[in-house]
């Protein structure tokens, strides 16, 4: 059975004293409610508004957090609207009645008033999730996302406009920061316009003019935004029929994702929405070893960009798991691997690396090793030497598809290193074979060199950068060959 954390009790007294008799009213169900999830911490921010008839004079107003996970310290009240003539005069807990406090208001006239009681609370996540559908060339694939929200906080919110949040909070000012109401709700407090359930003192001395009331009304979830950030426009997401509009916003550290539509987050269930969806991807797949000394294997490495080309970027795309699939050749999928989607901005690419390449062999041999110019100081210790070293590496491609690789060696950054490999980028001590070998039978074949100097050899190293082939190295050229025996 669903358990209700608001119960609103309005009450007016037929006399200036609270001891009078009391007649109950009945409370208006929630006009709105706005759920702030935030992701990185277990909080959310929830705003609840109902349309409440005061009594000219005395009223009572009770909430109860009872079977719930809110934070009864974070409970706040006030009357929207420009909120004159409304005042706080006390709030109490009752000792007959745990876990609830009543605010005692007085209203200057009958009538209806727009109230708004907004808290924080725990056991509400929301995580992000992708699936990644290759085509049998690994050139083209469909790519989807997905929210997924739980709700596990004792409170059933049945129709709540729902932001969800990134980002690590640190200091409760900022989560008030990123409500994009900072600066009106310290000046409304400290003016005494804002009811508080921990209200009660006076504003400080240095007090500031309080912004109106009426101003204060919105929020997240309503204006696709908040203060301090640039900002998304509303869009949806590639050609999914059933995607959700969102509008994302950024502030600092932070993303938001504003959903579209009013949602019904049930106590103990997870809900799951379709946030992007695009046939349009083309990823970027290749063949990585950075140890092919030690390992014959390589890593399937898949590059996603998020960009317009790909059906994409429109938004920032937040960090989740992502499963990726392959279509064999009679249409059927098969699973391929998982592994963590990076968070990823507009125009940005980002990289997985999804399991082993069962079908690539890669060999890197040491051929041989000379050392060279010793030299020996007064006690007989050696102070500089050159070792040149040869290598070979062989690349043998058995899958059924042509495969881009990349073949990293070296150490990198190594200011005594110079290195001579034709066909290859060298960089720092580094150099990086990118071959394409074509499918079945397809093998690259190269011998390359590594010279190091080391003590007083430094002195002696070939004019060129340490990232330039030295002029000794050896001369063979790499050769991609189709068929075996090559």
């Amino acid at each position: 059975m669903r358990r209700t954390c608001l119960v609103l009790a309005v009450v007016s007294l037929s006399s200036a004293a609270w001891a009078a008799k009391i007649e109950l009213s009945t409370v208006p169900p929630r006009e709105g409610v706005e759920v702030i999830i935030y992701r990185d911490v277990d909080l959310t921010l929830v705003r609840e508004q109902r349309m409440i008839r005061f009594h000219e004079g005395e009223n009572e107003i009770a909430f109860s957090w009872a079977d719930t996970r809110i934070d009864p310290t974070s409970v706040r009240i006030r009357i929207a609207g420009d909120g004159e003539g409304y005042a706080l005069t006390e709030t109490t807990y009752p000792p007959e009645q745990p876990n609830t406090l009543v605010w005692h208001i007085t209203a200057p006239t009958d009538g209806p008033a727009p109230l708004e009681v907004s808290y924080f609370t725990s056991g509400l996540t929301w995580s992000a999730g992708y699936t990644l559908i290759l085509d049998k060339a690994e050139t083209e694939g469909t790519f989807s996302a997905d929210f997924s929200i739980g709700n596990h906080s004792g409170e059933a919110y049945e129709s709540a406009k729902v932001s969800l949040l990134t980002g690590g909070v640190r200091l409760i000012e900022q989560v008030i920061a990123l409500e994009g109401e900072a600066r009106e709700e310290i000046m409304a407090r400290r003016a005494g316009l804002m009811f508080d359930g921990a209200a009660g003192a006076p504003p400080p001395p240095d007090a500031e003019p309080a912004a109106p009331m009426g101003a204060m009304m919105g929020g997240p979830g309503m204006g696709g935004g908040y203060g301090g950030g640039g900002g998304y426009g509303g869009f949806a997401f590639g050609n999914a029929m059933d995607a959700v509009e969102i509008a994302a916003a950024s502030a600092s550290e932070h993303e938001r994702y504003n959903l579209d539509t009013d949602m019904a987050l049930l106590d103990g269930w997870v809900t799951r929405l379709r946030f992007a969806e695009t046939k349009a991807v083309r990823p970027t797949v290749i063949a990585r070893a950075t140890d092919p000394f030690s390992s014959t294997t390589a890593q399937r490495v898949i590059k996603v960009k998020n960009d317009e080309a790909s059906g994409l970027g429109i938004a920032p795309l937040p960090e989740g798991p992502i499963a990726v699939f392959k279509q064999d050749g009679a249409g059927r999928l098969v699973y391929v691997g998982e592994s963590i989607f990076p968070y990823t901005g507009v125009g940005q690419e980002a990289e997985l690396a999804i399991g082993a390449l069962q079908d690539v062999i890669i060999e890197a041999k040491h051929m041989s090793v000379l050392k060279r110019d010793i030299e020996f100081n007064d006690a007989g210790y050696v102070q500089g030497k050159v070792v040149e070293q040869r290598f070979s590496l062989e690349i043998r491609n058995r899958d059924d598809i042509a495969r881009a690789f990349e073949v990293i060696i070296g150490r990198p950054g190594a200011p005594n290193v110079v290195v001579g490999a034709t066909g290859a980028e060298i960089e720092a001590g580094l150099i990086r074979f990118e071959p394409t070998v074509e499918a079945l039978t397809g093998i690259f074949a190269t011998e390359f060199d590594i010279h190091e100097y080391h003590g007083t050899a430094v002195n002696r190293m070939p004019e060129q950068s340490h990232a330039t082939a030295s002029p000794d190295a050896g001369n063979d050229t790499g050769a991609v060959v189709d068929g075996e025996g090559a």
